[in-house]
């Protein structure tokens, strides 16, 4: 059924790609690197779903994609440590997959910020951030991969380049992105790379509320 919705919603819009289905995760298993999003169902063969993106999440964070499909609704919550993109219940609504599947398109394609590093451009991939840290006229994004990379900017303008992507400057140090973020509390938050960054007492509950909707928008 997955795959001829693939198949449909390939030959009515401009996304194009190649994929591969596998029955089992045993199957996949060495093949990871070779994949962007992974579209997996809990109940399997052997290990399950969730079990999988664990293991999957530890050795790629989400430099990888999950479209989390299962007939059980209560194990959302357990997705969210793996950083899933989408969570769809069982029947599946053929809608909501392909509008998963165009958000993950839209956000791949559009999240890119064109900075000047040593006096040329740089395209920096957002989806590869967790924060970006100010330091006067200097930023800072600090990145998965634990490489920073350093330009010259002011706050203000980065804001600006920024809305509509899913970030929020907790401090006026620290811009994190929603879906860096591992735990938090009302004076600091623990991001995807181990980093910890302070957070505003007059920005936690914009916060709150900021990533209550974007996990309501990713998750349903």
């Amino acid at each position: 059924m997955i795959t001829d919705l693939l198949d449909k919603y390939m030959a009515s819009t401009d996304n194009s790609f190649q994929y591969d289905s596998f029955s089992d995760y045993a199957q996949l298993e060495g093949k990871e690197s070779e994949y962007d999003l992974f579209i997996l169902d809990y109940m399997m063969p052997g290990k399950n779903g969730l079990d999988y993106s664990r293991e999957l999440y530890k050795r790629f964070k989400s430099s990888k994609s999950i479209i989390f499909i299962t007939a059980y609704p209560e194990i959302v919550y357990d997705t969210f440590e793996v950083n899933t993109f989408r969570f769809l219940v069982k029947p599946i609504d053929e809608d909501k997959f392909n509008k998963a599947l165009d958000d993950y398109f839209k956000n791949n394609a559009d999240s890119k910020l064109v900075v000047k590093v040593g006096g040329k451009n740089f395209t920096l991939d957002l989806n590869s951030v967790t924060c970006f840290e100010s330091q006067g006229r200097k930023i800072i994004a600090h990145c998965l991969t634990g490489e920073n990379i350093e330009f010259y900017g002011k706050t203000s303008e980065l804001d600006r380049a920024l809305s509509g992507e899913d970030f929020f400057r907790v401090h006026r140090s620290y811009t994190v992105r929603f879906d860096k973020v591992k735990t938090f509390s009302c004076n600091e938050i623990l991001l995807e790379n181990v980093e910890k960054v302070s957070v505003s007492s007059k920005k936690y509950y914009d916060f709150c509320e900021a990533y209550l909707k974007y996990i309501r928008r990713s998750h349903l």
